[in-house]
Parts: structure tokens; C-alpha cells; sequence
């Protein structure tokens, strides 16, 4: 019964989502730990020398890949910046799309083809580097949060210099822990006009400690024992560490109004709760709330999608 009553209650909130756009009158709130974006993202601006090559042509759209040079030049960070650019014939606009945590990219070729299908660019970045590595640490994670955000930027550097960009009509969409970044981007990056994030949230140090996704966990167990840290101490230090490339530090600069969120209640990858801190300090945005699990929101992945382009419409006319 009680479970009955909680489907109930989850479908409600589904199908009424949380379409009031509030605004908090806290939103100076912990001004103190604030950064400014551009001592942590900031880079030297100069025309990028991109390769750019047609690898498909279809009725509903090219494809080509682009690539270039990474401003952050680590050892162990890739230094080519590779996108795909989903060029439709009559566009309305464009949207960076950034990778989930791992595997394939099949997930962002999803999405990547429906925007373009109904008229939108589409620029699929992939992964810098792998974000959570066991062997290198939360130091190394802060250094490809930091590298992935500035090259995004130098890509739509790269992207307003074609003919065919349209600066006043950009958006990014982010799912899981593209969702992250593709929020921190939004929070930096004045020239973006609109962004979907889904299965986003905030507290990167939290999420280390409590996610129960298998790169989280083998992370998080590996750098506690190299280091002999209790789970208190990995996450101050993960707090410490990543506190300049968290999605909730710069949250508060983001306009509620140009934002739509998804997130699944029932999520053990990203808890709700890590969710809601986000959306608290973003000042509630328009969020939808699904009564799934992470990878069980892929059933409604094509109501998502409708949703989703609608917005971008919407937040570009």
C-alpha cells in the first residue's frame, strides 16, 4: 500500500513537474565562497586552427568532425579537443552537448540527431580525459573539470567564427555527469543563452562519497587507501580540492529562467538530494522530477527530448 501510494505520488509529480519559476531572495547567499570564474577558467583568446572534415551527409543534416588544440596542456589530459558538428540545413540555432562519465557516446548521438532533426546544430564534445581516475586522483580530476570547461569555451570561440553561428541563439545540454559540467559551463559562460540539464546535480565531493555507480565507488575506495583517509576525511579533501570546479559554487549565477532540469527520484548514481542542492542554489529552476532510477530514465528519453527541444525554441525566439 504504501508503495502504491508512493508511485502515486511520484506520478503526480511527473506529470505536473515544477513549472513555477522562483527566484530566491537569498540568492547572495554564501557570497563568501564564491570564486571569480575567470581566475579558475579564464584563458587568452586567439584564433583557433581547427581540422574539420565531412564524414556524413544525409537529407536531415552533415556531420564533420572537428578538432583542435586543448589549452591545458597536462601529462595526463588529452591535448586534442574533438567535437562533432550536427550541421542541419536550415538552422535555428545551436547546442553544445557534453558526455556522460563513460563508456560509448551513444546516449549524446541520441540526443545529438533529434536536435539536429529539428533544426538545430548540434556540437557533441567528447571526453577530455577520464575524470574520475583511481590512479591519479582528485587533483587530476580538478584539472579535467578545469581543461573541459575552457575548451568548450575556446569551441564556441571556434563555432561564432562560422558563418553559419548565430550568437544570440546558443544553448548547452548535459546528461549526468555532462549535466554537471554543462551547468558549471553555463554558470562561466555569458555568451549562452539556455541549458538542459539532465541527471545534473551538485556537491562533487558528496556524490564521491555516496554515489553507488562502479567508477564512483572503485574511485573513491582506491584514493581513500592510497592516502589512509576515513570517508570523513576524502570527502573535506574532495571538498577542498574541487571546491573551485563545483557546479554549486557558481550555481547562484545562473538565471533560473533560461534553465530547464530533469532529475529521477530515485536515482543511487546522482541522489536526489545532490540534485536539490543544485536546484536550491540555482535558484530553482523549472525542474521535472521522474519516478525512475539513473539508468531507467532512458524510458523517457524521447519525452525528454521533446521537451527539451521545445525549450531551446522557446528560450531562442
Amino acid at each position: 500500500m504504501k508503495r502504491s501510494l508512493l508511485f502515486l505520488l511520484a506520478v503526480a509529480v511527473v506529470t505536473t513537474a515544477c513549472t513555477t519559476k522562483y527566484v530566491r531572495e537569498d540568492a547572495a547567499a554564501d557570497v563568501a565562497r564564491r570564486i571569480d570564474p575567470k581566475s579558475v577558467f579564464g584563458y587568452e583568446r586567439a584564433p583557433i586552427d581547427a581540422a574539420v572534415a565531412l564524414m556524413e551527409t544525409t537529407s536531415r543534416r552533415e556531420l564533420r568532425r572537428v578538432s583542435f588544440p586543448g589549452f591545458v596542456r597536462e601529462p595526463n589530459i588529452d591535448d586534442t579537443v574533438v567535437l562533432w558538428w550536427y550541421k542541419p540545413p536550415a538552422p535555428k540555432g545551436a547546442i553544445i552537448l557534453l558526455p556522460i562519465l563513460g563508456g560509448d557516446y551513444d546516449v549524446e548521438k541520441l540526443f545529438a540527431e533529434y536536435y539536429a532533426k529539428r533544426g538545430f546544430h548540434v556540437l557533441r564534445f567528447e571526453r577530455k580525459s577520464r575524470v574520475l581516475d583511481p590512479e591519479l586522483g582528485l587533483e587530476h580530476t580538478r584539472a579535467v573539470l578545469r581543461a573541459t570547461v575552457i575548451d568548450v569555451r575556446r569551441g564556441i570561440d571556434w563555432w561564432l567564427a562560422q558563418p553559419d553561428a548565430d550568437r544570440n541563439r546558443l544553448g548547452v545540454c548535459g546528461i549526468s555527469m555532462g549535466g554537471f559540467q554543462s551547468s558549471l559551463l553555463m554558470a562561466v559562460e555569458d555568451r549562452i543563452q539556455a541549458g538542459v540539464f539532465l541527471l545534473n546535480g551538485g556537491d562533487f565531493a558528496g556524490l564521491i562519497l555516496e554515489s553507488e555507480e562502479g567508477e564512483v565507488v572503485e574511485f573513491r575506495n582506491a584514493v581513500a587507501r592510497r592516502n589512509g583517509w576515513t570517508a570523513t576525511e576524502l570527502r573535506e579533501r574532495a571538498r577542498a580540492i574541487l571546491h573551485d570546479v563545483e557546479p554549486l559554487t557558481y550555481a547562484p549565477n545562473i538565471d533560473p529562467h533560461r534553465v530547464l532540469t530533469m532529475n529521477p527520484l530515485f536515482d543511487r548514481v546522482v541522489p536526489y538530494t545532490h540534485a536539490t542542492a543544485w536546484w536550491n542554489a540555482a535558484h530553482r529552476p523549472t525542474r521535472i522530477t521522474v519516478p525512475t532510477g539513473h539508468y531507467s530514465a532512458i524510458l523517457v528519453a524521447p519525452r525528454l527530448m521533446r521537451q527539451s527541444a521545445a525549450f531551446f525554441t522557446r528560450q531562442f525566439n
